[in-house]
């Protein structure tokens, strides 16, 4: 079975996972058409216009590696750096990533 949908990413209890208000989606093997992500947008700027400092950038960067931004919220597409996913969708730990402190 292809992954060839997605699927807004819930957490433990069954709750939507958002991120700054936008929401999350991954890739799922039945569910929406991709096309209901819009146009994708910088996801760059969008970190320059929401972090609390410049310092901050690479760090948010890097936590951010494997989310893609769309106009229709947040895409994750691939899986190199989970941590945000896995706190977000209560998976494992529920450590809260450092770096969501930098984000205004």
């Amino acid at each position: 079975m292809s992954k060839d949908k997605l699927r807004r990413c819930l957490d433990g209890c069954g709750g939507q996972v958002s991120l700054q208000g936008l929401t999350v989606y991954h890739d799922w093997s039945w569910g929406e058409s991709h096309d209901k992500l819009g146009a994708e947008l910088q996801k760059n700027e969008w970190i320059k216009e929401n972090i609390k400092s410049p310092d901050h950038y690479d760090s948010v960067n890097t936590m951010l590696i494997d989310w893609q931004l769309y106009e229709g919220g947040w895409f994750i597409n691939s899986y190199n750096n989970t941590h945000l996913f896995n706190y977000l969708c209560q998976i494992g730990s529920n450590y809260e990533p450092e770096v969501l402190a930098h984000l205004k």
